[in-house]
């Protein structure tokens, strides 16, 4: 008599035993997110994270790319889109490609996420690559002689009470040397005067820094008409509110100016006056004057550097200086004639 084999029942495997999917760049990028926030980064640099890393896990997910399948040429084949992808400007009618800048700061951005999901062995580490970006090392822009003179003339040619602003952003902007983003977070509580100087105090600079900055008896008197002209509701008010411009509203701040209506402010005053310029170059005039008179660990304080080989940049002579310098050794007829 023949014997059947006894069916033995189906082996389960316990649920937690299986194999887990791979989580996607996005849960990773919001755990990046959130371990950048525990270690106190300003919201300045999240929101940079935010902007290109997010942007990176973004591209990466639509492309079902799963961390142990990316390679080095996904990452290239990302940044050669980058390259290509036109950007707006402050003109609505015109595109530009990304600057070698931006695609540094996207580099940046990258890296630090790779670093992270390596580091919690979600990718090899030192398996892909990042491309590299060249930055050109220009100096910094600045205005030239007379120009600031011809900027505020030009600020005559707005509204009343718009000239009054005009006139003491440009001469705080030069005299400080604050940044941009700055500027426009200034409150009329962190403006004093004291004795022989003005004192514009930055509680949040760059990388979560406060400071002070200084600036002249010219600067105040025009921060004061402009004052006495549009009075604030409170010393907790902003210095330069929004005037609507562009629509460029903070929507953090509400009724505050943002750097987008403050550059547009500065391009409005450029072609009335010909002079190109931007609240970087202000900042690289006023750190020019700095440098010719005081202790270059002063001007790296006032400028909030956080390394002294920055601030040095501002020693070295842009193309019209050393013209002029040429100009005056070899002017008077003492040169040698062509020949």
């Amino acid at each position: 008599m023949s014997q059947t084999a006894p069916v033995l029942p189906a082996r389960t495997v316990p649920v937690s035993s299986r194999e887990a999917p791979p989580p996607t760049w996005s849960a990773i990028f919001r755990r990046f997110i959130r371990e950048r926030e525990s270690r106190g980064l300003s919201p300045r640099t999240i929101e940079q994270y935010a902007l290109r890393a997010g942007e990176f896990a973004t591209w990466l997910d639509a492309r079902l790319i799963v961390p142990d399948r990316l390679t080095s040429d996904d990452v290239v084949d990302f940044f050669a889109e980058q390259r290509q992808r036109p950007v707006r400007t402050l003109n609505a009618k015109k595109t530009r490609r990304l600057a070698p800048r931006t695609l540094h700061a996207y580099r940046r951005s990258i890296l630090a996420l790779l670093n992270y999901a390596a580091d919690r062995s979600l990718i090899e580490p030192g398996r892909v690559k990042v491309p590299q970006v060249k930055v050109p090392k220009d100096l910094p822009k600045r205005l030239r002689p007379g120009d600031l003179e011809r900027l505020l003339e030009a600020c005559r040619a707005s509204s009343s009470t718009n000239a009054l602003r005009d006139r003491a952003l440009l001469l705080l902007a030069v005299e400080s040397a604050l940044r941009r983003a700055e500027l426009v977070a200034l409150n009329w509580q962190d403006l004093e005067w004291d004795t022989n100087m003005g004192i514009a105090t930055v509680w949040d600079g760059k990388g979560r820094k406060g400071r002070e900055c200084y600036f002249t008896r010219r600067a105040w008197d025009a921060l004061q008409e402009y004052r006495h002209a549009v009075p604030p509701d409170s010393q907790a008010e902003p210095v330069f509110p929004s005037d609507q411009v562009g629509k460029r509203v903070s929507q953090k701040t509400p009724g505050r100016m943002t750097g987008w209506g403050l550059a547009l402010i500065f391009r409005r005053l450029a072609a009335r006056s010909g002079v190109a310029f931007s609240a970087h170059a202000l900042r690289h005039t006023g750190a020019r004057v700095m440098i010719e008179v005081l202790p270059a660990t002063v001007v790296q304080k006032a400028l909030g550097h956080s390394s002294l080989l920055q601030t040095m940049r501002y020693t070295t002579p842009d193309d019209f200086e050393a013209r002029a310098a040429f100009a005056r050794a070899f002017g008077g007829g003492n040169g040698h004639k062509r020949g």
